[in-house]
């Protein structure tokens, strides 16, 4: 309408919202064995006036105190469509805006939202990763291109109010990059109604019980013919032993107090592609694991009970793999040289890993983002000259040098902690292709995650050294 000023409607609060709600439900709200079951109820709704009155009008002459306890329930676990009139009135009226979306993978990257828990404040930036290796979006292919992309969907779902940007006073203050959104509640009910069997849709079927409290996890027949998992943010000690999901593509177990896997538990997901056990407590996983042949995100991090990372040779696909803060990890898969397609490496915070085999690094040649802030490798002191061709014995010393780093000619972001600055040998340092520098000097401090991220022009920060001169004159960046 081109209008020159736009008003955001905020949703009902407190008394406004009781009152509208009172009004619909009539005598039965001044009930004193219901009146504390009331606000909840109203709170449940969000603000949303088109929900509170629905759900007025629903609760509307039911006395006894039990209803009102499964109306709660309902609301609390997403299954509003049991109740009287929301599927009908509220569901429907809220999903012309999802209809109005014009293309179909920005509807996915919508849903794909449900999957964390009510009001979580979900990272943009864990969601770009997780819809370009999902292919949502097949005519982008690097992760600089992909995350561009990715704020222009935010933005489409921000105008159709499917999304809230929540973005703290305090990464305002600190221009930081750090950008957050959120789901209504009401919106991410819708979203898992779409994709459950309650919907008329024909989509991906996704079974969501993030953040609910669960001590246990669904049952085998529950994970039958779904497309995405989401059980995050639970207190699951144990999974089922032998799932069957011949169409599982995205499993969210993160934030669980998992500590063992079942050996059978992956042998039938022969498609899954994201795989996230971030901050749980496995110390191992199975040896079914070495048949996710397809998977492309694989999110280790912050799994400080875990030793070792086993042989990775079979997933060929790899895109993604973050062990950071995997603290007990004592040293690097050897093969993990062999993932030719990995884009994204983050090993930043290994205290024990000192070492990286040498030749390991120059054959990631698809390797975009490297990550490497807080651990200890002792990189090798590189004394050949660029333009000396490369020595051919690959096991000629035991760690690499940083001069491999400069075979990565796709390599766009670098954070890294150098301990020892003879490793910067003349001329063996340079990187043309970087938009994201991070260089840390000096011994590192384990346990604190980094507060500064710097773009070019290159920042140093020089850490614990009583005496350094450093020259940075070759250095060739955009």
């Amino acid at each position: 309408m081109e209008a020159d000023m736009c008003l955001k409607v905020e949703p009902l609060r407190g008394e406004d919202a009781l009152n509208l709600f009172y009004e619909k439900g009539g005598k039965v709200v001044l009930l004193p064995n219901i009146q504390d079951l009331e606000v909840d109820v109203v709170k449940q709704c969000g603000g949303l006036p088109l929900a509170i009155i629905t759900m007025g009008k629903a609760m509307r002459g039911k006395e006894r105190k039990q209803v009102w306890l499964d109306a709660l329930r309902a609301l609390k676990e997403s299954a509003v469509p049991e109740i009287e009139g929301m599927e009908s009135e509220v569901f429907r009226s809220l999903k012309l805006s999802y209809d109005y979306l014009e293309e179909y993978n920005i509807k996915l990257c919508f849903l794909y939202c449900a999957l964390y828990p009510d009001d979580y404040k979900i990272d943009v930036s864990d969601l770009v990763r997780y819809w370009t290796m999902e292919g949502f979006d097949k005519n982008v292919d690097d992760l600089e291109n992909a995350s561009n992309k990715a704020y222009k969907i935010f933005e489409i779902l921000k105008d159709a109010c499917l999304l809230e940007e929540c973005r703290s006073e305090e990464s305002l203050l600190e221009e930081s990059n750090s950008y957050f959104v959120k789901m209504h509640d009401l919106i991410r009910d819708l979203a898992i109604w779409i994709t459950s069997s309650s919907s008329v849709e024909q989509g991906p079927k996704f079974l969501v019980k993030a953040g609910m409290g669960l001590k246990e996890a669904p049952k085998e027949n529950m994970w039958e013919g779904v497309a995405r998992v989401s059980l995050m943010v639970n207190d699951i000690k144990r999974l089922p032993t032998r799932p069957n999901c011949p169409t599982l593509v995205s499993l969210f177990l993160q934030k669980n107090l998992l500590g063992t896997i079942p050996s059978s538990f992956f042998e039938l997901m022969p498609i899954l592609g994201v795989l996230d056990l971030s901050d749980t407590n496995i110390e191992s996983l199975p040896i079914s694991f070495s048949s996710l042949v397809n998977l492309r995100i694989l999110n280790l991090s912050k799994c400080r009970s875990l030793t070792k990372v086993p042989p990775l040779e079979h997933l060929t696909q790899l895109q993604f793999l973050d062990l950071k803060k995997c603290s007990a990890i004592g040293e690097l898969p050897q093969d993990i040289g062999e993932l030719v397609k990995l884009k994204r490496l983050d090993l930043s915070y290994l205290q024990l890993v000192t070492t990286i085999p040498c030749g390991t690094i120059r054959k990631l040649s698809s390797l975009e983002q490297l990550i490497t802030i807080g651990t200890p490798i002792e990189w090798a002191k590189e004394e050949r000259r660029p333009h000396l061709e490369w020595a051919k014995d690959e096991n000629e010393g035991t760690s690499c040098s940083l001069a491999e780093l400069a075979k990565l000619t796709r390599l766009d972001l670098l954070d890294i902690t150098v301990k020892d600055i003879d490793c910067l040998a003349q001329d063996s340092f340079q990187l043309s292709s970087l938009s994201k520098f991070h260089l840390e000097f000096g011994k590192t401090e384990f346990g604190k995650t980094s507060a500064y991220k710097f773009t070019l022009p290159l920042c140093i920060l020089i850490k614990n050294c009583a005496y350094m001169i450093v020259s940075l004159s070759v250095f060739a960046v955009r």
